[in-house]
C-alpha cells in the first residue's frame, strides 16, 4: 500500500473505489460519513454504472492507516454503500 503524504500538514492522501446505491441522499450520507471520521475529500469523480447504482472513485486525507481503517469500516456499515475498498 503506497501513500501521498501532503508534507504541509503530515495527511496521507488515500483513494477509494464505492459502489454506491443510486437514490436520494446518498452521496450526501458518503460525504458526511467521511466527515464525521475527520477526514477530508481532496478529490471525487462519478461514472454512473447502471439505473441502479454509480461508481464513484474518491479522494481523502487521513492522518495515518487506523484512521483510513475507521472511515472505511464506516463507510461499510452505510445502507447506501454496496461496495468500498483501497485503489
Amino acid at each position: 500500500m503506497t501513500w501521498t503524504v501532503d508534507a504541509h500538514e503530515g495527511l496521507y492522501e488515500v483513494s477509494v473505489a464505492v459502489v454506491l446505491h443510486n437514490m436520494k441522499g446518498s452521496l450526501a450520507t458518503l460525504s458526511t460519513v467521511i466527515a464525521n471520521k475527520n477526514a477530508n475529500i481532496v478529490n471525487l469523480r462519478i461514472d454512473r454504472r447502471g439505473r441502479d447504482t454509480v461508481d464513484i472513485t474518491l479522494t481523502f486525507e487521513v492522518n495515518d492507516v487506523t484512521h483510513f481503517r475507521k472511515v472505511l469500516e464506516a463507510l461499510k456499515m452505510e445502507r447506501v454503500v454496496h461496495s468500498v475498498g483501497r485503489i
